[in-house]
C-alpha cells in the first residue's frame, strides 16, 4: 500500500520497497513523487527506467535513462541499461552508440563488450565489428558464451577453421553445450566433412534430444552422403519434435522422392505448404524460396502422371518466381502430355 510522504527520500524508499515486492505500477507512482521533490536526482530517474523496462514500456524507459544521464552523464549503468532497452526496441545503431558510451566509462567491462558484439552480430550483420567486440570481452573474461558467439561471427565471414577453434574453446569450458556441438557440426557441413558433422550432431542430440533443428541438420548431412533412409529417420525426428517444421517436411519430401516414394513425397510437400514461414520475415533474398516446394511438388505429380495438378503446382511456383526456367520447362512438358 502506498503511504503519503513529505520528502524525496521517503518516496524513493517506498518506491524501492514496492518494486522489490513486484508492485511495479505502484513503485512507478512513488518514483514520480520522488522526482517531483528532486527533479534532477539521478537515482530516481534511473530506477524509474528500470521499473519501466520491467513493465515492457521501453520508450518511456529510454526517456527516464535520458533524464538520469542529464544529471550524471558519465554513469556506466545509465548508458548500459539504455543500450539494453534500445535493443528491445530494435534500434541497434542507437544501442551500439549507448554501449560505446558505457565503454568509455568502463573500457574493460565484459557484459558491455559481449552485448555490443551480439548487437553487431545478430542485429546489424556487422561480423568483423562483432568479432572485435568478442575479442575485447575475452580480455575481460574467458566464457563459453563469448567463445561461442565469436565462433558464430567467424562462421559468418567464412573463417571456418577459426570458427571451429572458437567452438572448441567454448566446449573446453562447457562440454555439455549442445549449441556449440551443433554449430561445430554446421561448420563441418560447410567444409563438406559430412561424417564429422554427423558425429557432432550426435553429441548435440545426446544433450538436447528435443531440438528439432539439430535433427534436421543431421538429416542434411546424411542426405549429402546418400544415406537416405537414415536421413529420413532424422527428418522424422525433427517433425516429431516440431510438427510445424516447414524445412523438415520439405526435406523429408526430397528424400522420399530420391527413394522413389512419390506418393509419400507428395504428402510431405503438402504438409510443408501448410506450415510455410512468413517469408517476409526472412528478408527479400529468401522470398523466392517459397517457390521450391511448389516446383518439387509439381515434379512429383509429373512422375505420378497427374499432369493437370502438376501444371497447377508449376503455376504456383511461377507466381513466386516468374522467370524460373525449370518450372517453365516442366510446365511445358506436362502440357505436351495432356
Amino acid at each position: 500500500m502506498v503511504q503519503a510522504a513529505n520528502n524525496y527520500w521517503d518516496w524513493y524508499q517506498q518506491a524501492e520497497t514496492l518494486r522489490s515486492r513486484g508492485q511495479h505500477e505502484a513503485a512507478l507512482g512513488c518514483y514520480d513523487q520522488a522526482i517531483a521533490h528532486e527533479a534532477s536526482d539521478y537515482w530516481a530517474w534511473y530506477q524509474r527506467g528500470i521499473t519501466l523496462d520491467e513493465l515492457g514500456r521501453w520508450e518511456e524507459a529510454v526517456s527516464s535513462y535520458d533524464q538520469a544521464l542529464e544529471s550524471k552523464p558519465s554513469d556506466f549503468w545509465g548508458w548500459y541499461q539504455r543500450a539494453q532497452v534500445l535493443r528491445q526496441l530494435k534500434r541497434p545503431l542507437d544501442a551500439l552508440e549507448s554501449y560505446d558510451k558505457a565503454l568509455k566509462v568502463r573500457p574493460t567491462d565484459y557484459w558491455a563488450w559481449y552485448n555490443r558484439g551480439c548487437v553487431a552480430l545478430y542485429d546489424l550483420n556487422a561480423y568483423e565489428d562483432a568479432l572485435a567486440s568478442f575479442d575485447q570481452a575475452l580480455e575481460a573474461k574467458s566464457d563459453s558464451w563469448v567463445w561461442y558467439r565469436r565462433g558464430e561471427a567467424l562462421r559468418k565471414i567464412g573463417r571456418y577453421e577459426d570458427a571451429l577453434a572458437s567452438y572448441d574453446e567454448a566446449l573446453a569450458i562447457s562440454p555439455n553445450a549442445s549449441w556449440a556441438w551443433h554449430r561445430r557440426g554446421k561448420v563441418l557441413d560447410f567444409l563438406e566433412h559430412w561424417e564429422d558433422a554427423i558425429a557432432n550432431y550426435d553429441k548435440a542430440i545426446e544433450i538436447a534430444p528435443r531440438n528439432s533443428v539439430i535433427w534436421y541438420d543431421r538429416g542434411i548431412s546424411l542426405d549429402e552422403l546418400g544415406r537416405y533412409e537414415e536421413a529420413l529417420a532424422s527428418y522424422d525426428k525433427a517433425i516429431e519434435v516440431n510438427p510445424a517444421d516447414y524445412w523438415g517436411w520439405y526435406q523429408r519430401g526430397q528424400v522420399l522422392d530420391q527413394l522413389g516414394q512419390h506418393q509419400e513425397a507428395l504428402a510431405s510437400y503438402d504438409q510443408a505448404i501448410t506450415c510455410q514461414p512468413n517469408w517476409e520475415d526472412w528478408g527479400h533474398e529468401f522470398e523466392q524460396l517459397a517457390s521450391w516446394v511448389w516446383y518439387d511438388r509439381g515434379e512429383v505429380l509429373r512422375h505420378l502422371g497427374r499432369y493437370q495438378e502438376a501444371i497447377a503446382s508449376f503455376d504456383k511456383a511461377l507466381e513466386i518466381k516468374p522467370n524460373d526456367p525449370d518450372a517453365q520447362s516442366s510446365r511445358k512438358a506436362c502440357q505436351v502430355k495432356l
